[in-house]
């Protein structure tokens, strides 16, 4: 199951009673500092919820799979995500395999 941009628009909307522009506005804002932050090498904290940070994947001898032929893989840059206390305790004893989608009338 997806949630979709303007769901989650939509569903902030409902539990604020903010319009939705000034929503998308906040989000679109909290979304470029996260990554200019992160390009900057900072780590982003939600305590309780996670952090974002960039970390650099080191160059390596690698293969083109179709070829065999070895070849060169360049350093680069990855964004991680990880999980913090309160939400993996959220998660705790949810089903792995993902349930049937639901209609949004449903939620």
């Amino acid at each position: 199951m997806k949630l979709k941009t303007t769901a989650v628009y939509q569903k902030v909307a409902e539990r604020t009673s903010m319009q939705k522009k000034d929503i998308e506005r906040i989000v679109e804002v909290l979304l470029d500092l996260i990554t200019t932050e992160m390009k900057k090498g900072t780590e982003v904290v939600f305590t309780g919820f996670g952090s974002f940070l960039s970390k650099e994947r080191k160059s390596r001898a690698g293969f083109n799979p179709k070829t065999k032929e070895r070849m060169h893989v360049e350093s680069v840059t990855i964004a991680k995500f990880k999980a913090g206390k309160n939400l993996k305790e959220a998660l705790k004893g949810m089903p792995s395999e993902p349930q049937k989608p639901q209609s949004l009338s449903q939620v």
